[in-house]
């Protein structure tokens, strides 16, 4: 008996968690997007592409605000711009290119306000 009270207790815990944790795969304005939501609040990966299904941007979030590396690339899938956010703020050296994927420019968000 205490086996089974013991098994569906993991069972109810694991349902309970899979219903709360869900993947997305949205398709507004046309951009395909992949989001790991939990109770509709952004966690993890997040990931954005064109409509030819190249990759257009890669977030991370903590609790619905952008935390960890985020990554853009044009449409020709050369990097944009490559930084990180700490609590929803830009944060640290962020690296900017141009189009033919040459560098253009580099920004310490720490210096700046």
């Amino acid at each position: 008996m205490k086996t089974v009270l013991i098994f569906l207790s993991f069972f109810f815990i694991f349902i309970f968690h899979s219903c709360s944790v869900k993947t997305e795969k949205n398709f507004k304005n046309d951009n395909k997007k992949t989001t790991h939501t939990k109770n509709d609040i952004r966690n993890g990966y997040y990931e954005s592409h064109y409509d030819n299904g190249q990759l257009w941007s890669t977030s991370e979030y903590k609790h619905g605000k952008r935390h960890g590396k985020t990554t853009s690339y044009y449409p020709n899938g050369k990097l944009r711009y490559m930084g990180f956010y700490k609590d929803n703020k830009k944060s640290g050296q962020w690296f900017f290119y141009r189009e033919d994927g040459s560098f253009e420019k580099e920004i310490n968000y720490e210096s700046h306000p």
